[in-house]
């Protein structure tokens, strides 16, 4: 199918699909019975444990409705999908472009194990998890000071309130204060400020942002402070999160190109001159997932808020971004 219904297809049943046991991810991707680049499916993405197990409570069942077992799995657990169309999932083996890939494990956020002394930060507040230090950033309406970029997972969660501490992991110096997020169906993403007395920081300048429009499939990305690559498999995925069943749209996923404590590292082109994605999560098996940045850091992002969970009203600032600096 061409690109404008595949992406149709993943708003329609998407999230609906992503609520049934063992399925990590739904994704645009391209189709895997031919060669050509501008033909797309839908690939469902299921771990493939769990999909054994399910399989067994159907080895009785007569009443099956396809040849693939799989399918048959989805359009039994699924309730209700979005549109009438695919409403008891009759339809969706007749759905042209709709294909599966098995793999091991789940999507988690990639918080450490093992800490490197200076790039690891978290939440001074014990229990929340810990990860990279993305970037140090500048933003336009700030000029006079120094940020760096990270997850909202790791250095605010649901417990955070502005101008809480953040701190080195390993040494437990703070070094910087909480200062602005966002955790939606689009962005785990989290700023600091840094605190730091007479901080400088001196580098490369990195203003550009790719824009959605000039990212694509078997694109190749590398981890800033990392020196592995990997190739884009769909610009367009929802995903599950497998601890708390939350699930991101429009996300990019990558082959694997993370491992345990990448959460919060930004994502760029193979030549490293421009910005692509912030990495939050990944299987740390087949795939890493990163969330687009070019809306966030190409437009003045208004004041907002929200509540936490201990109840406090967190009013976030306007921010707009400028340049990240990278050693």
């Amino acid at each position: 199918m061409d690109l404008k219904d595949a992406n149709k297809h993943l708003e329609l049943i998407g999230t609906s699909i992503l609520s049934i046991e063992g399925i990590k991810y739904v994704a645009v991707v391209n189709d895997k019975e031919n060669n050509n680049p501008n033909d797309y499916a839908l690939e469902i993405g299921y771990n493939k444990d769990v999909l054994k197990i399910l399989s067994k409570d159907l080895s009785n069942n007569n009443n099956i409705l396809f040849q693939n077992p799989i399918l048959d799995i989805i359009s039994k657990k699924s309730q209700q999908l979005v549109s009438s169309r695919f409403k008891d999932g009759s339809d969706l083996d007749k759905l042209e472009g709709i294909q599966f890939k098995g793999s091991s494990g789940f999507f988690n956020y990639q918080k450490g194990d093992v800490l490197r002394e200076g790039d690891w930060v978290s939440h001074y507040r014990s229990g929340l998890d810990y990860g990279t230090l993305g970037a140090v950033i500048k933003l336009k309406n700030y000029p006079n000071d120094y940020f760096f970029i990270s997850n909202w997972h790791v250095i605010m969660n649901s417990l955070g309130k502005l101008n809480d501490k953040i701190e080195n992991y390993t040494t437990k110096q703070a070094i910087g204060s909480l200062f602005w997020g966002v955790n939606n169906d689009y962005y785990d993403m989290a700023i600091a400020k840094i605190d730091l007395p007479s901080f400088t920081y001196k580098g490369s300048v990195v203003n550009s942002i790719m824009k959605y429009k000039d990212i694509y499939i078997n694109m190749d990305l590398n981890i800033y402070g990392n020196a592995k690559t990997n190739a884009i498999y769909s610009k367009n995925a929802h995903i599950k999160i497998d601890s708390n069943g939350k699930i991101y749209k429009n996300q990019i996923l990558t082959k694997n190109i993370s491992v345990s404590g990448d959460s919060g590292s930004i994502v760029m082109n193979k030549q490293r001159d421009s910005i692509v994605g912030l990495l939050y999560a990944g299987d740390e098996n087949e795939f890493s997932i990163m969330s687009h940045l070019h809306k966030v850091l190409s437009n003045k992002i208004l004041s907002y808020t929200y509540t936490n969970s201990l109840g406090y009203t967190v009013k976030m600032p306007a921010i707009e971004f400028d340049y990240i600096i990278l050693k």
